[in-house]
């Protein structure tokens, strides 16, 4: 059985902000969408074997719910499985090298 999979809205904001951000940088339109329609193609992956990836500890800590990341390109993406309704919830994205709080 597959999961569904669910955008949060911070994580939208935060893929607008950097879609914006390339725009700034006069990133090509074509490699934007290249770029954005791969990174959702990779998360509705995740709507079969969801908890193939690991656990991001710092993030399972912060939140108190178990959130997993997987690793596209430099970006790291969060995301949290709900078993009980077969849901995918993508909560969060940011570039790798950021620092996060512990």
């Amino acid at each position: 059985m597959t999961y569904r999979v669910s955008y949060s809205a911070s994580f939208l904001k935060h893929i607008d902000a950097h879609v914006d951000y390339l725009l700034g940088e006069r990133v090509p339109i074509d490699v934007i969408d290249d770029w954005h329609s791969r990174l959702l193609d990779r998360l509705d992956r995740l709507d079969e074997w969801p908890k193939r990836l690991p656990v991001d500890d710092v993030q399972t800590r912060l939140t108190g719910c178990e959130t997993r990341k997987l690793n596209f390109g430099d970006y790291l993406v969060f995301y949290q499985v709900d078993d009980k309704q077969r849901q995918v919830n993508i909560v969060a994205f940011r570039h790798g090298a950021r620092r996060r709080r512990t």
